[in-house]
């Protein structure tokens, strides 16, 4: 009740604005694809979405426009600062220097911080967008695109820099379908140096490694070695601070006030609540080839993510950090859905009774589809809620105000 009460303090206009933004934006999105075609992919017969790019560019143009205009965010004054104030010679120094060329090389054409931070937000979202069409043959972009705008979208006003990293992780996901990894490689180094917080997507992804070329393992033996592996990484960042503290080096220095906010507390139950719509699809998907192993690296990131949610507790800006790690959902989960409406399979759900197993029930491949969406559409919306009931004053997002109307320099 207080979440909802929590609402009402909002700005009307700027809650209405806001849904009608993820609303329009998710409506032209499902418009993008409408009636099932039969295709040949790989040799073999699919049924695939028939894609229109009028209705997607449309829903692009939507999200790219307010996040360009909007002058919404704690912290896009600081950003706007840095790019004021930033020269040739503070390449090393201050903020990753990926992010100081690319404001270096902006700022060759312009000096205006509004601008910069608009041509940030613009190729944030279009990103995101190239790696919807990539996958257009295998998710239902409307889906995905309501679970980027529910949870990811707003937070991009705030958090612009980061969001903009995540955004390349994303954008190279064709790669990593098409198992071209060294270059998925290269895309994260490339986004590591714009947000060192890509460093977590790193883990994941090296743990994704070991699971592709390690086949062998049943996913279990890899579930159990990597929470062996994440208690062992987690014991160590809460008890081995005083070690970390004494390594003398730039990075480390620069977010050594993060190490002081240390504080060992009670772990609360919301990181479980996370986990619940991607672990169940990595279990849905066990009826499936694992064709472009998306699940030994939805498994990874959930492990590594797992982790960093857990650690969060005793280190509250490792909070953020989960955003790098459960991107993975925005068209995992999708893809999931996809499996089994292309599918004629049926979910048995059975109690292992020794030797012998007893049939609990049974859906058809339909029913498991319609139920996921069902279910991933109250999840987000869930979450949604508790995330413009929360962070209204913390991220800045109240009241929202575009930038003309609310010149920040």
């Amino acid at each position: 009740m207080e979440t909802i009460k929590e609402l009402f303090n909002f700005e009307k206009k700027t809650l209405l604005l806001y849904v009608a933004i993820i609303v329009l934006a998710t409506v032209f999105a499902c418009l993008s694809q409408t009636k099932p075609l039969k295709k040949i992919i790989n040799g073999e017969v699919s049924v695939c979405r028939k894609f229109k790019i009028i209705p997607f560019a449309l829903s692009f143009f939507v999200l790219a426009f307010f996040a360009a205009t909007t002058a919404n965010g704690v912290d896009r004054p600081v950003y706007g600062n840095m790019f004021i104030d930033i020269t040739w010679g503070d390449i090393g120094n201050g903020q990753e220097p990926g992010y100081n060329v690319l404001m270096l090389i902006v700022k060759i054409f312009t000096k205006d911080p509004a601008v910069f931070c608009a041509l940030v937000q613009i190729a944030t979202v279009a990103f995101m967008y190239k790696s919807f069409y990539d996958l257009r043959d295998d998710i239902y972009i409307g889906f995905a695109v309501f679970i980027y705008t529910s949870q990811y979208y707003v937070q991009s006003y705030n958090l612009m820099r980061m969001y903009f990293a995540l955004s390349i992780l994303f954008a190279g996901f064709k790669l990593l379908k098409g198992g071209k990894y060294f270059r998925y490689f290269i895309v994260l180094l490339i986004a590591t140096l714009l947000h060192y917080s890509t460093i977590f997507a790193m883990a994941g992804f090296l743990l994704g490694m070991i699971y592709v070329k390690v086949k062998d393992w049943s996913l279990g033996v890899h579930t159990v070695c990597s929470v062996a592996l994440a208690c062992a990484i987690c014991f160590f960042m809460l008890y081995g601070v005083d070690f970390i503290k004494r390594i003398n080096f730039p990075i480390i220095k620069k977010y050594l006030i993060y190490l002081e906010e240390i504080n060992i507390n009670s772990i609360g139950w919301m990181w479980l609540f996370r986990l619940i719509p991607i672990a169940g699809v990595i279990y849905l998907a066990k009826n499936f080839k694992d064709e472009y192993n998306f699940r030994r690296f939805a498994l990874s990131f959930l492990i590594v993510n797992t982790l960093i949610n857990i650690l969060s507790y005793s280190v509250p800006v490792l909070g953020r950090a989960t955003r790098m790690l459960s991107f993975i959902y925005i068209v995992y989960y999708p893809y999931v859905t996809e499996l089994y409406r292309k599918s004629g399979v049926s979910e048995k759900f059975d109690l292992n009774c020794g030797e012998d197993r007893v049939k609990v029930f049974s859906m058809g491949a339909n029913q498991v589809y319609y139920i996921l969406i069902v279910f991933g559409i109250l999840y987000n919306l869930y979450l949604a809620l508790l995330y413009f009931s929360g962070y209204r004053l913390s991220d800045g997002i109240d009241n929202f105000r575009f930038i003309w109307e609310n010149y920040l320099w």
